[in-house]
């Protein structure tokens, strides 16, 4: 079975694709399943750097080696859960890395809100703090 993939964009409804014909001539003749999937703005640099350089270590406060603070975060604000056969689930921390630019933000303005819950202080991006 061939794979191929095409670029293009949606616009009100219409998929424009963008230099189809020269990617489909590598697909044999017949019936195929045709796919579109967002191409998300995954999570800026910046965005991680702060999380990493800000938001865990005002976690640490709390008695947290950074790697503790990092889990226990994500596991509180973006866990993940598996399914296994015998129907029971385990919940585990998720990964920043799956977030897009928007999901990242709010990952953020959770921290905060939940670092207010525990007298944790996150400094706005930008803050300087002495």
């Amino acid at each position: 079975m061939s794979k191929t993939a095409v670029l293009g964009r949606v616009e009100h409804g219409t998929l424009h694709l963008r230099d189809g014909k020269a990617a489909l001539w590598q697909v044999k003749d017949g019936p195929v399943i045709v796919t579109v999937q967002e191409i998300l703005s995954h999570r800026t640099l910046a965005q991680n750097a702060f999380w990493h350089s800000v938001v865990i270590p005002a976690f640490m406060t709390l008695g947290y080696e950074f790697q503790e603070a990092k889990d226990a975060l994500a596991l509180e604000l973006i866990p993940t859960g598996t399914r296994h056969l015998d129907g029971t689930i385990t919940v585990t921390p998720g990964h920043t890395s799956e977030l897009d630019v928007e999901q990242f933000s709010d990952l953020i303005r959770r921290a905060v809100q939940l670092g207010a819950e525990y007298d944790v202080m996150v400094p706005d991006p930008g803050e300087i703090v002495t």
